[in-house]
């Protein structure tokens, strides 16, 4: 954990935790960054540490370029939602979408 204090981590605006118990003890950067890309990138400078999707930072871990810090208690899961405009009509393509992921267009209808 030593390691760890002395780094600065780049907040991710969707992942990020609101660490209010302190389990990541690292300095606030103040940087923050939307993109997983913009935040791969700082990352990759050397001077921040930070989370990023699993299936994004593999390629990089597997050519050596990152590594995954901690155990289970680091990782986060964030919840994203599918979302349309409501008043869009269910074409063709959004149905047959909605179809692969198990989704009727009652689903919609909400």
């Amino acid at each position: 954990m030593d390691v760890l204090r002395q780094q600065k981590i780049i907040n991710h605006l969707y992942v990020t935790p609101r660490d209010e118990r302190r389990l990541i003890p690292v300095q606030e950067s103040g940087v923050q960054a939307v993109q997983v890309e913009s935040v791969a990138m700082l990352i990759l400078t050397g001077h921040f540490i930070g989370y990023l999707p699993e299936h994004y930072a593999a390629p990089f871990i597997a050519r050596g370029q990152l590594c995954e810090l901690g155990d289970d208690t680091l990782r986060r899961e964030t919840a994203f939602c599918l979302v349309m405009k409501k008043s869009r009509k269910i074409n063709p393509i959004i149905r047959l979408f909605m179809q692969s992921l198990g989704l009727s267009d009652a689903a919609a209808a909400h």
